[in-house]
């Protein structure tokens, strides 16, 4: 008998514990942040081309030879990166273009960026990521050889995933 009405009890407590761990956060509630590792080379970023939905901190590691950033930028809907870097590379505002600046990372060539950059990426959304540094004065920024990429984040948010242990 007790040893049945223990079981019984330790079941009842993962059932209540699986029910409750299906419940979503509300949205205002800020979860552990997954980690991205976002790649800069002698222009040109390695990324995920889409992402879900919710909080991320994204991390920069310069595996170039020359100093470069990751600055990241909210798109307003209908925006595109190609209308962005263009409107960038011909020293037109971006303002018309951009809902919201959210942040930048440096790194020395070799490097990663010594903090990182935490942000709710918003469902549905573009992002442009892109590194206006210059190699010397009056040399082209390096966006305009290309160091730019378009991140889309997907409608859905991330999944999160429960395990459960029983132990006697």
């Amino acid at each position: 008998g007790a040893a049945v009405n223990r079981r019984s009890r330790g079941w009842r407590s993962v059932a209540a514990f699986a029910l409750c761990a299906a419940c979503a956060p509300p949205a205002s509630t800020p979860v552990e942040p997954r980690e991205v590792t976002v790649v800069g080379l002698d222009y040109a970023f390695q990324l995920p081309a889409e992402l879900p939905a919710g909080w991320v901190t994204f991390r920069f590691r310069n595996a170039g030879k020359v100093r470069h950033e990751l600055n990241i930028s909210l798109l307003k809907p209908g925006a595109t990166v190609q209308q962005f870097i263009a409107a960038a590379n011909a020293d037109e505002p971006v303002s018309p273009l951009r809902d919201a600046t959210i942040g930048v990372l440096f790194a020395e060539p070799g490097s990663d960026a010594p903090s990182g950059l935490t942000t709710e990426l918003l469902p549905g959304r573009t992002y442009v990521v892109h590194c206006i540094f210059r190699d010397r004065e009056g040399a082209p920024r390096h966006q305009t050889m290309g160091m730019y990429a378009e991140l889309r984040v997907s409608d859905e948010p991330a999944r999160v995933r429960v395990q459960i242990w029983i132990e006697d």
